[in-house]
């Protein structure tokens, strides 16, 4: 075989392998998720909370946490999960993360069915969950709160500190 013939396919079999590289694997029937974002935030965050002794019941207050769930890929995401639960948020003292205070789908019920979860290319999923609490429910501290796309189990996390006021 000539030399230039030979160079020749060695170059077009780099091609084919550096092309064959740049595409998406797809894992368990999904397309792969590696560029999904994940963000959350905590409205408030930081709260200082009346702990002052009255007559009427405890005060409430409330985080509203909204998580947002960003294909970054130029394709659609196409997921699933096992059941509606598609997302969940729990809160935690960050000393002890293992032991939350909330989760959001405590007490709730979900569709016991595969739930497809679709995101276009460069668009966002956003959820928001609300945690409604006294301050006879939580001690001062800081809380961590972490949100779970369940169809990739994608984490993020925030943090804040609940005060009292003095």
């Amino acid at each position: 075989m000539p030399k230039q013939k030979w160079l020749r396919m060695y170059e077009l079999t780099l091609l084919v392998v550096f092309a064959t590289l740049l595409l998406p694997f797809p894992s368990n029937g999904q397309e792969s998720s590696s560029l999904l974002t994940y963000s959350l935030t905590a409205k408030p965050g930081n709260l200082q909370v009346n702990r002052m002794p009255g007559t009427n019941p405890p005060r409430s207050y409330q985080e509203t946490f909204s998580f947002v769930v960003k294909d970054t890929k130029r394709t659609d995401y196409k997921g699933s999960a096992s059941s509606c639960k598609t997302f969940d948020v729990e809160v935690a003292p960050v000393d002890t993360p293992d032991q939350p205070v909330w989760v959001w789908s405590k007490g709730r019920k979900f569709c016991q069915h595969v739930t497809p979860v679709n995101i276009p290319a460069g668009q966002s999923w956003p959820k928001t969950a609300v945690w409604k609490f006294t301050t006879a429910d939580v001690k001062d501290g800081k809380y961590r709160a972490t949100a779970t796309f369940i169809p990739e189990n994608g984490k993020t996390s925030v943090d804040f500190e609940i005060t009292s006021v003095q």
